[in-house]
């Protein structure tokens, strides 16, 4: 009987691990490079389009690979978060497309650090996927102060069909909206990660591990 149960415990973890997918790393920057990340804020006084973060043309003016507020390795990225001029009033910066890997989770989570000497925030987080427009996440801001450390988490499989169409996309994008209330503010990112879902075991598997449980309590009775 012992031999069964530890049968099932192992059938129940294997289950569970093949309901679940690792953590995928999409922003580190160990390698001092851009990873697929871009800059998506359109500057009409400095002649910008959407340009890859090391681009010669914004690197070390928008951007930075530093070792400062690293929180995963040796490097995290720095980004200006400076007020905005645009209509919006507020900074399209990081940008990431996201192929099939997306529809493999349903969680997007990294570590900001805020360096100001007022205040700053991710003002929103936009999403948009093929055959959909812009997509707001954020209702609420994630603000930072200065020399201050968060840890976001955002499910973005929860936000319904508005957001996430079809699994048949190409693609889909995470944009970072940055705003701040003074001048020299900056955002430092790091360990940005696609996690989830849970692990949640087959129903099937569940019922198997109950009737071992039965077993057992009627063998010892």
């Amino acid at each position: 009987m012992k031999k069964f149960i530890v049968c099932l415990a192992i059938l129940v973890i294997s289950s569970s691990a093949l309901a679940d997918q690792p953590p995928l790393l999409i922003g580190s920057w160990e390698n001092q490079t851009n990873e697929g990340w871009m800059d998506h804020q359109l500057n009409g006084d400095r002649g910008w389009a959407e340009a890859y973060i090391d681009d010669p043309e914004i690197y070390g003016v928008k951007y930075w690979f530093s070792t400062d507020f690293q929180t995963d390795g040796s490097y995290s990225v720095k980004v200006v978060a400076d007020p905005q001029t645009e209509e919006n009033g507020y900074g399209q910066r990081l940008k990431l497309d996201v192929h099939n890997d997306l529809w493999d989770h349903s969680k997007l989570e990294f570590d900001i650090f805020g360096v100001t000497d007022s205040w700053m925030q991710i003002e929103e987080m936009i999403y948009s996927c093929e055959t959909t427009g812009w997509y707001s996440i954020s209702g609420n801001p994630w603000a930072v102060g200065n020399l201050e450390f968060k840890h976001v988490v955002i499910d973005y499989m929860e936000l319904g069909t508005g957001a996430i169409s079809s699994q048949t996309d190409a693609y889909g994008s995470f944009v970072f909206c940055l705003n701040s209330g003074s001048t020299g503010s900056f955002l430092y990112v790091d360990n940005v990660q696609l996690t989830g879902p849970e692990l949640i075991p087959e129903p099937a598997t569940i019922c198997l591990l109950g009737l071992g449980g039965l077993a057992l309590l009627r063998r010892k009775r």
